[in-house]
């Protein structure tokens, strides 16, 4: 009797089994026409541009100073701004001019100043990033902002870990 019981009733494991397998049924057909259309005719999809293999590496920003910005914090309206400029981290001289510990300085103007968090920057050849910002002492109609850029992984960091013994 416990066993009749048993298979009738449904586990969450064979739920959650089903659920996948309902979701990939549904998934699939639409995916197919979907490359039908591509087939077709419709727009194709353009290739991945240079800036999303690059990373947030120095370079990607360093040719573009002086150039303008869209400054767009979540939720709220986008302000026009420029990079004003690329520059090493502040009393840090070992890593004076390094690729991937730098700061990113953007001007906008001082009459919609942005509030101190998570921006999306947009730039048309280096494409939309979403960076964390602070706001620096307004600079008559100018307000600059500051966006600091680490991705050095510490020396001991690097090392792979020890597996453990058995």
């Amino acid at each position: 009797m416990v066993d009749d019981e048993q298979d009738t009733l449904l586990s969450r494991r064979r739920l959650l089994a089903t659920g996948a397998v309902v979701a990939v049924g549904v998934v699939l057909p639409e995916t197919a026409s979907a490359k039908r259309s591509l087939v077709a005719g419709a727009k194709t999809a353009k290739p991945l541009p240079r800036y999303t293999r690059t990373g947030y590496r120095r370079s990607r920003f360093a040719q573009h100073v002086g150039t303008p910005v869209k400054l767009r914090p979540r939720g709220g309206q986008s302000v026009r701004g420029t990079l004003a400029a690329v520059h090493d981290v502040p009393n840090v001289t070992s890593l004076a001019g390094d690729q991937d510990a730098y700061t990113l300085r953007f001007r906008g103007p001082a009459a919609s100043p942005l509030a101190e968090g998570i921006v999306g920057i947009r730039h048309k050849h280096f494409g939309v990033v979403q960076l964390y910002i602070t706001s620096l002492p307004a600079d008559g109609p100018n307000q600059d902002y500051l966006a600091v850029i680490n991705r050095r992984v510490p020396r001991n960091a690097r090392r792979a870990p020890r597996r453990a013994r058995s």
